[in-house]
């Protein structure tokens, strides 16, 4: 064999060498990036006096605002931003919601803001809904995922993603509150819903880079 094609054969063994090597590597060799993890729903306690209600949240949450919730008769929910102060969440009277959701079973079907700079389209008290809530066994409680009053997940998602099948959704828990799920087939690990993400649901699924 001559040296011309001793040198082509060992060019085409390594070309194959490297081509197996790829095949071979593995899956987070290939893509880098991570995939989300999500934060578990509020452990909520409640204590109704005459006019209000205070609800007891973990005290991590401290400084955050967070979505109060709660279900008419009608199955309709109905959610209000509120701060978190000490551990605790306090609605008033005459506190009114600011948002009206339709769900479906798991899906969230749409939504209404209620609340305008200057006025409100609707006002339904938020303590009275709560208090109803509690003595009808109706679904309620805090939802530490802002949505819809926050959609940074789901438009960071867009980015990345072209057309509408994008991999992150948001779906109705059992217990009612909204929350960010996603298709792991088609998450690109972009890790643009947890830098985005403000208060801290969805966050990087390494170990001790959760916030």
């Amino acid at each position: 064999m001559s040296n011309n094609s001793a040198f082509k054969l060992a060019v085409v063994l390594l070309a194959l060498s490297v081509c197996a090597m790829l095949t071979q590597a593995s899956h987070d060799e290939q893509f880098p990036g991570n995939y989300p993890a999500f934060e578990g729903p509020v452990e909520v306690s409640y204590e109704f006096s005459n006019g209000s209600v205070t609800l007891d949240v973990p005290a991590k949450l401290n400084g955050l605002r967070t979505f109060v919730y709660a279900y008419d008769r009608q199955g309709v929910m109905f959610g209000i931003l509120k701060p978190i102060a000490n551990g605790r969440i306090t609605v008033n009277r005459g506190d009114y919601a600011d948002v009206k959701i339709a769900t479906s079973g798991r899906q969230v079907t749409g939504y209404e803001l209620l609340k305008r700079m200057d006025h409100y389209l609707r006002q339904v008290d938020m303590f009275e809904l709560l208090q109803q809530a509690q003595d009808n066994g109706l679904r309620h409680g805090v939802q530490r995922c802002l949505y819809p009053m926050c959609t940074r997940c789901l438009e960071g998602c867009k980015s990345v993603i072209s057309g509408g099948d994008i991999p992150l959704q948001m779906e109705v828990a059992p217990g009612g509150q909204i929350h960010p799920v996603y298709a792991r087939g088609k998450c690109p690990r972009c890790g643009k819903c947890f830098a985005w993400c403000p208060v801290g649901v969805i966050t990087d699924s390494r170990p001790g880079r959760s916030r």
